[in-house]
This record gives structure tokens, sequence and C-alpha cells, in this order.
């Protein structure tokens, strides 16, 4: 029997982009109004359609939408010298280090409040101290690569076309043309184990590539700054936070065996000690 390696997925749904929940929420509002031969609705463009065929565009809008792929950007000095790449998304930024990834949450903005928003993304969203509300109502969780090898750094992997510019303070303070990746690697972040994170608009997908003769059980996860970290009855691993709350789906794991892929059988497993998880 030829085994190759051992795959465990783990997805952490978490909507990074708000554009997708506006989609939705705009769908449910239009499917509430009257809806009769003579109902029309703008477009972009000043294009007027029927109410249904609005509907139908809202809903294929949403659906490619979630479809998007999610991308990493590279540092080049416009965030803390500790991050190496990022994603930034409506209300939250997510911060890969070394050491782990930094969760920087912002309570939404409303309406009224849009004109007092601070600009998010910036180096201070990183610098929050961990656990503790700031000025801007933000809150900052951070998943610890326990026991990993502190000075692996994250490769960007898959260069995507998009291109991301900087234009904050002076011409010179500026940071333009930086390049995105749809993937980000941790090549042996334990002996033998690589981490790789990709995904979409709303889900961070993070697997583990466990390489024969490593032992799995290297694998140790720790959520500093949640205010909880516990199972639900399906298995997920769930955090919350004072700015609401995400979860990292049932984890999924199978071998390659003999160019088949083989189920195996994984769960989270708490530390008694404190937040800690191990797929």
């Amino acid at each position: 029997m030829n085994v190759t390696r051992l795959i465990i997925i783990i997805v952490l749904s978490i909507l990074l982009i708000a554009a997708a929940a506006n989609f939705s929420q705009e769908a449910r509002s239009i499917s509430t109004e009257s809806e009769t031969a003579e109902s029309f609705a703008p477009l972009p463009g000043g294009l007027n359609v029927p109410m249904e065929e609005k509907v139908a565009v809202r809903a294929w809008l949403e659906e490619s939408f979630g479809q998007m792929p999610l991308l990493f950007v590279e540092n080049q000095g416009q965030w803390d010298e500790q991050v190496a790449y990022a994603i930034q998304g409506s209300d939250k930024t997510l911060y890969f280090t070394p050491g782990g990834v930094t969760f920087a949450l912002t309570e939404p903005i409303t309406e009224e409040a849009k004109r007092g928003k601070a600009e998010f993304g910036d180096p201070q969203a990183f610098r929050t101290e961990i656990g503790k509300p700031s000025g801007n109502k933000r809150w900052v969780v951070k998943l610890d690569f326990v026991g990993a090898n502190p000075n692996v750094h994250p490769v960007g992997q898959e260069k995507d076309e998009a291109i991301i510019s900087y234009f904050k303070g002076k011409p010179e303070e500026w940071h333009t043309g930086l390049p995105t990746y749809r993937q980000l690697i941790y090549h042996d972040l334990w002996p033998g184990i690589d981490l790789v994170y990709e995904g979409t608009v709303n889900r961070l997908k993070y697997h583990f590539v466990v390489r024969p003769g490593a032992d799995p059980d290297q694998i140790r996860l720790a959520y500093r700054g949640a205010t909880d970290v516990y199972l639900n009855r399906k298995g997920a691993l769930l955090v919350d936070t004072p700015l609401g709350s995400f979860q990292d789906d049932v984890p999924l794991a199978y071998q390659e065996v003999g160019g088949d892929r083989v189920p195996v059988e994984m769960a989270y497993k708490l530390d008694a000690a404190g937040p800690e998880s191990q797929p």
C-alpha cells in the first residue's frame, strides 16, 4: 500500500466582504415589493427591467460574488513589520505572521456613523492589544500556532493579476503596485507538516498537509482574546467575541492511498487548560 500523505481540511466561516451580505439583504427586500406586470426596477446604467428579472440578477450577483477568491496582499512596509501578508475586508482584517493569524475585528458602521468611520486596515489595528476594545470599537483575536517553528514565514502562491495600492500620507510614504496571491503556504510549520490558506469572500479554507512519517498530533492551535471557544453539537469550533462570532467548521481529512482519497476520521480536541484546539 502506497500512502503518500494525510490532508486535513478546515473551513473558517467568516464573512470578510460585506457586499455579499448587502446583495442578500437587497434581494430579500426586492422580493417583498409589489410584483405586477407593470413593476420595473432600475439596474446600473439606467436600465429598467421587470422586478422578477432584477431579483434573478441580484441572486446571480450574490452567488457569483460568493465565489470570488480571497486575495492575500503582500506587506511591503504598509503594515507592521511582523505582518507578512493580510486579507482586508469591510469590517475585519486578517494579518498573517510567522507565529499565527491576527483577526482585527471592527463593529459594523451604521449609516448615521459613516461620516466618522475610521480607516480600517491601518497598522494601528494590528497593534491593538489582544482581547481589548479600542476607541473605534475594535477587538483583536489571535490564532497561535502552538509549538510551531517560529522562523517559518508564509509564502504567496498563485499570483493574481490584481494589484493593491495605498495612498496614505506624503507621496514618499505611498505603497503602490503591491502583488496579491490566491494561496498562502507555511512550509514545514511543524516538522513534515505544511499549512495552506486559500478561500472565497466568506470562507477561509486552511488545510494541513502531513507528509509520510510526520505526526499530525503536532498540530496545535490556540485562540487568544476570544470571550469563549467551544464545540457545538455537530463538532464545529465556535469562537465568540464582543463583536460577533465565527467558526471553524467540522474538520475533514483523507489520506492519498494508491491514487485514491481514503477518508480519515477527524475531530477537534479542546485543551482543558485554555482555548486551544487540536484537530
